[in-house]
């Protein structure tokens, strides 16, 4: 009897089942930090009842039915406030960013754990994949660097960047704690100077300028710290471009808590072909013919490898090992045939460069940081001229060009350890051995230098004022020179309204070791400089705007030192240099739709000199960056970068140079004296690239495809002055060249800037692969 009564009620039960299943709505997202757009693990998620759903996974990713499409539902993780999600306020439920907030409190790197309202988030401290947003560019750490506030400006072809209208050379580089060289790959003039240190091994790249932070070697600007990524799940990335191959690993290993390898290759024949877009002189094979002979004018590799091991105990304390090698070598050579149909090749350009690194770490949970460190550059280059300028008896071609070459080796040492006694105190201690060498012709030198740096630091907050104050000193102890001691000081202000509005200030004495030639021999030196800032940050929903100026001033400065002739001896003296300037950076996320990043500076200084003045190396009358990426859907597969570069008037500088000469047996030591040029150098570029996303629908061995194309300067082919601020009538200084107006170089001659059109229009694509 009661099965027959089932079995008679089923077409209901069905009918029941049905109706719920017609309310069901499919849900699927993912979570992510406000501060930084990175995905968020194993959120708890629950209706506002207290229902449980379920938990985000390991990618921050969600995929459940809920109840109804006006369903509201919670979303709680420790470490981040808990976020109340309505659905209805979302117009597709199968794309639902789901934006929650640390509860921890920023001022620069530090972190205080407090309540109360939420402090304004330092926009210094961002994660690679929010840059990438903005740019689309995952390869080149200086494209991610330019949309930082504060970056102002980038040296003419060239990936050195100035920071606050500092000089590029004053900006210290971390990778982790360890303070390393900017490293860049085959940087002589042209597109393909990438990075050595890979961006997809990079979790965030922070920017500190005041003393009551790691790391404290900042040098006289501030540093650019980039934090490498510790994570445990495994995945791959393969990216076969026209360019560049790569393949970056991570994940668990053996009693490991974790590791992550990169190896990166450029391709040759690609370099070659991008340097040919304003390198190559052809020559014609006869006066009256259209064909042209190439000389082969580039012989280029380039090479990198990263790895890193890394864990944590079960007392949170952590450890991590880094090693990194870059290899390149180049040739550029220039045909210096007079007469058609002949090809005389000369390598104008010649050099490679080695960079080695090794680094330990130890943090433990209670504040205390540990680190050593070594890494080693070698260089050498030889830089020629093709008009023979040289009037002397030799005959020898290779010796009538020759302009200036040498070999250096640059070997740091690095010991450091840091404690931090409570949230507000703290103190650091460095140690550096270095050991500097160079040779040029017969004639060579050596330094070995000791040098130490101790500072302490105190913090204080509020809800609204957070304040930090370091104190500190460095010290040299060189054979070749006597003891040299100089000041450290920093005092970092920030006032806060709310999470929406923000002032900020910062005064700093900065001092930095420094090498330089006096004649042939290589010494070390202290040298200072004074900063002072302020500003403010405003957030308008998705748009965050940052405004400030900054002055610099330098006691004693040194003076821009030419590409070639390093040795020879200065003849004028700077007595002291001073610079300004202004910045407005723009920054706009509407999550998944559209990114648009734009810095936008000013920068003016001057050396002052006893008899005149000189332009300062980071001047520039308007120096921006912007970045621009579109989804045209919130699904869209594929998404849109438009990317401008511009800097008006940078200066340029020419040398006199009276050459090394014997005299009566005795070698006299040549000369140079700095002059201004009467010619500036601008930079125009607009670049467009288009990525197309593909995505697996069940992730078992492949995540995602991307297949991208890039124009790079697409404006050049179009020589029309309106278009120029685009990229069209693109001159630029891309080496130096020698004029010497009597033919005879025994009495002297100039190093001045070569100007040539720039780079023109570039493509390039590929093909990048995530595993998992």
């Amino acid at each position: 009897m009661y099965i027959t009564y089932v079995f008679k009620k089923m077409p209901i039960l069905y009918l029941l089942l049905f109706a719920v299943a017609l309310h069901a709505v499919p849900l699927r997202g993912v979570a992510v930090e406000e501060a930084t757009d990175r995905p968020i693990p194993y959120v708890n998620i629950s209706y506002i009842s207290g229902k449980v759903l379920g938990q985000s996974d390991n990618k921050g990713r969600f995929e459940f039915s809920v109840d109804s499409r006006n369903a509201v539902l919670v979303f709680k993780k420790n470490g981040y406030d808990s976020t109340l999600v309505e659905l209805q306020d979302y117009a597709d439920l199968l794309d639902v960013v789901v934006s929650m907030r640390s509860d921890a409190r920023h001022l620069g790197s530090a972190t205080v754990v407090g309540g109360g309202s939420t402090a304004w988030q330092n926009p210094k401290a961002v994660s690679v994949q929010k840059l990438e947003d903005a740019a689309g560019l995952r390869f080149d750490l200086t494209e991610h660097l330019s949309q930082i506030p504060g970056m102002s400006g980038q040296m003419d072809f060239s990936g050195n960047l100035f920071y606050d209208g500092s000089r590029s050379e004053e900006v210290a580089y971390h990778l982790g704690e360890l303070r390393v060289p900017n490293m860049r790959h085959l940087d002589i003039g042209f597109p393909g100077n990438l990075s050595v240190i890979n961006p997809r091994a990079i979790e965030s790249i922070n920017i500190n300028e005041h003393y009551g932070t790691n790391p404290f070697n900042q040098g006289l600007a501030g540093s650019v710290q980039f934090v490498p990524k510790d994570v445990g799940d495994f995945k791959m990335d393969i990216s076969l471009g026209t360019t560049l191959r790569e393949i970056y690993m991570e994940g668990p290993w053996l009693f490991w808590s974790g590791f992550a390898f990169s190896a990166r290759y450029l391709d040759p024949s690609m370099l070659k072909n991008m340097g040919e877009k304003f390198f190559t002189e052809f020559k014609k094979k006869s006066e009256s013919s259209d064909d042209f002979t190439n000389s082969d004018p580039f012989s280029l590799f380039s090479m990198d490898i990263y790895a890193r091991l890394f864990g944590r105990d079960s007392l949170h304390n952590s450890w991590a090992i880094t090693g990194l090698y870059a290899s390149d070598r180049y040739t550029i050579n220039q045909d210096a045939s007079t007469t058609f149909g002949e090809t005389r090749s000369i390598a104008i350009i010649k050099g490679s460069q080695v960079y080695s690194l090794a680094s330990a770490e130890y943090k433990t949970f209670g504040g205390t940081n540990i680190y050593a460190g070594v890494i080693s550059e070698e260089k050498a280059d030889e830089l020629r001229d093709t008009s023979a300028f040289r009037r002397m008896e030799s005959t020898d071609v290779l010796f009538l060009n020759f302009i200036d070459g040498y070999e250096k080796t640059r070997l740091t040492a690095s010991l450091g350890l840091s404690w931090e006694q409570t949230d507000n105190l703290g103190f650091a201690f460095l140690y550096d051995f270095r050991n500097v060498s160079r040779e040029w012709g017969r004639q060579g030198d050596t330094l070995n230098d000791n040098v130490f740096q101790a500072n302490a630091y105190y913090k204080l907050g509020s809800n609204d004022l957070q304040s930090a104050f370091g104190l500190g000193g460095i010290f040299s102890l060189s054979k070749k020179q006597d003891f040299q001691a100089l000041p450290l000081a920093s005092l970092d202000l920030e006032k806060g309204s709310g999470k929406d509005f923000a002032l900020f200030g910062n005064a700093a004495w900065r001092s930095d070791w420094n090498e330089y030639l006096d004649g042939n021999e290589i010494k070390g030196e202290l040298r200072g400089g004074a900063s002072l800032k302020a500003g403010a940050r405003l957030a308008l929903g998705g748009l965050k705007i940052s405004a400030h100026g900054f002055g610099r001033y330098y006691p004693n400065p040194f003076l821009p030192i030419p590409k070639a002739f390093e040795h020879y001896k200065e003849q004028e003296e700077a007595e002291l240099a001073w610079v300004y300037g202004s910045q407005i950076s723009l920054n706009f996320h509407s999550l998944h739709r559209v990114a648009l990043t734009s810095n936008l500076a000013h920068v003016y200084g001057e050396y002052e000199l006893p008899n005149g003045r000189l332009p300062w190396q980071a001047n520039s009358l308007v120096d921006m960056v912007s970045h621009l990426r579109i989804y045209p859907r919130s699904d869209s597969l594929l998404s849109l970068i438009f990317s401008h570069r511009a800097a008006l008037d940078r200066p340029l500088y020419e040398w006199a140079i009276i050459p090394s000469r014997t005299e009566n047996g005795e070698q006299i030591q040549g000369q140079r004296h700095i002059k201004q040029s009467s010619e500036t150098a601008s930079l125009f570029r607009t670049d467009v690239r288009i990525n197309l996303d593909l995505k697996s629908k069940e992730k078992i061995f492949l995540e995602k495809v991307r297949f991208f194309v890039e124009a790079n300067n697409i404006f050049s082919p179009f020589d029309i002055k309106p278009l120029r601020f685009l990229g069209a009538e693109n001159g630029r200084e891309r080496s130096v060249a020698v004029r010497d107006d009597d033919g005879d170089s025994r009495n002297g001659f100039d190093i001045v800037p070569f100007m040539a059109k720039g780079m023109g229009l570039y493509l390039q694509f590929g093909i990048e692969g995530s595993f998992f």
